[in-house]
């Protein structure tokens, strides 16, 4: 493990862009939702795995070009979200909302800031389509069978430095790393899936946090 990057910032927004065009240019769309529905001040992070992929033209829009530390762990797969146990290593800020880069942001979110204050890691257990419906990821039905949790990891909230955060960090480390066996181990046969579905390597992360 790496250390942290000095923490120039109490506050602010991370954006995973991932490995290729179409990602960076949803990257790019939810940066734009983030200017437009919440607080100008918090700046905004994006994390790829080379800056140089990055369009120079919209450096503006952004504060930091920041690279995934540990190289790309889904180079052979375009499934950018095994990147994210990477951004609590190298993130500029203290309190995080880290989105992927298909997510867009709709609404202010003040509120979860003041949450986090006296929290380590905030996954929400509901979420809303942009019809602003509760969605239900098809993925999470069986969750209840398979008594997990069910958390979303499109936008959730980290506290960086934190002992707590950095256990999350860790295991949802292991769980990226070696998808495939987790997802074994915690679904049954006719569940399990052929990608690292992102709620379920969270939901799997969770639980295992929970039992060591």
């Amino acid at each position: 493990m790496t250390e942290q990057q000095e923490l120039k910032h109490k506050r602010g927004w991370l954006v995973n862009a991932g490995n290729n065009e179409i990602s960076i240019k949803m990257a790019l769309a939810s940066v734009y939702t983030i200017k437009t529905f919440q607080d100008q001040k918090h700046p905004i992070a994006v994390f790829l795995d080379s800056a140089d992929k990055w369009p120079s033209e919209y450096d503006w829009l952004v504060d930091y070009v920041i690279e995934y530390p540990f190289g790309d762990s889904s180079a052979n797969m375009n499934q950018p979200q095994l990147n994210q146990w990477q951004l609590y290593h190298v993130t500029p800020f203290e309190q995080n909302i880290l989105i992927e880069a298909d997510t867009f942001i709709l609404g202010d979110l003040d509120y979860v800031w003041k949450l986090g204050e006296a929290k380590s890691v905030l996954l929400p257990m509901q979420i809303t389509d942009f019809r602003d419906e509760a969605y239900m990821s098809p993925h999470t039905m069986y969750f209840q069978e398979n008594k997990i949790k069910t958390v979303h990891a499109g936008i959730w909230y980290f506290k960086a430095k934190d002992e707590l955060a950095e256990t999350y960090f860790k295991m949802l480390d292991v769980v990226s790393q070696n998808w495939r066996d987790a997802f074994k181990n915690y679904l049954k046969p006719e569940h399990v899936h052929e990608w690292p579905e992102l709620d379920t390597l969270h939901s799997i992360t969770m639980k295992m946090v929970d039992e060591y």
